[in-house]
């Protein structure tokens, strides 16, 4: 949590997904949505997973066409962002720069998201990366070794798309300050997967079977 990765609005999705079922309330989707806005506006999303276009503050989701097992790099220094404060800092205005969203999902449903990478964009960087240049420094490194990299939400994870085949053993260990964590995983293509995570342990066995 504090990451910009969602992991408390996981947390809260896994919590309704799960009791839904223990308890057998027999709850819609569209029922379990409605409970999930009242919790956090990320949560709805948790509650689908995949690929998808969010809305309004995060709770009108629509499905996209899921993203191919692309190898995504993550990267996160030793503290943690306050999201609410970061939104309260961020300043729109006619000259502000936008993610071309359209051409984005446009890419997404040719199977293409090394094109789409030319569209994306994170405004919540702007305010972040004044605050903490180092994460800044991280994603133009990562552009150097011509890595796709971007801010995570609201920060301060960084994380960059891999080829196939890139060892990336040499650049980690150059990347890596005190205190940094470091994971290598993919896209995780549609649906909602818990699973129970160990001590110790990255993948975990699977609790609850996908819907």
């Amino acid at each position: 949590m504090g990451a910009g990765l969602g992991g408390g609005s996981a947390d809260a999705a896994a919590t309704l997904h799960s009791l839904n079922r223990l308890w057998e309330a027999k709850l819609s989707p569209e029922e379990l949505r409605r409970l999930a806005v009242s919790i956090g506006a990320d949560v709805s999303f948790g509650l689908i997973g995949g690929t998808a276009l969010a809305r309004g503050i995060g709770e009108e989701i629509t499905r996209l066409p899921p993203l191919p097992p692309v190898r995504v790099l993550l990267a996160k220094p030793p503290f943690s962002v306050d999201t609410g404060s970061v939104y309260q800092n961020l300043i729109i205005t006619s000259e502000t720069r936008h993610p071309k969203t359209k051409d984005l999902i446009r890419s997404i449903g040719k199977g293409d998201i090394w094109k789409g990478v030319s569209f994306w964009g994170n405004l919540l960087e702007d305010v972040t990366l004044k605050r903490h240049p180092e994460v800044g420094r991280i994603i133009e490194r990562l552009k150097e070794e011509g890595l796709p990299a971007r801010m995570s939400g609201s920060g301060p994870t960084v994380f960059a798309l891999l080829p196939e085949g890139k060892d990336i053993s040499k650049l980690r260990k150059a990347l890596a300050p005190e205190g940094w964590w470091w994971r290598e995983g993919r896209f995780v293509q549609e649906g909602v997967e818990i699973r129970q995570i160990k001590e110790g342990e990255w993948n975990g066995k699977k609790a609850i079977d996908p819907d």
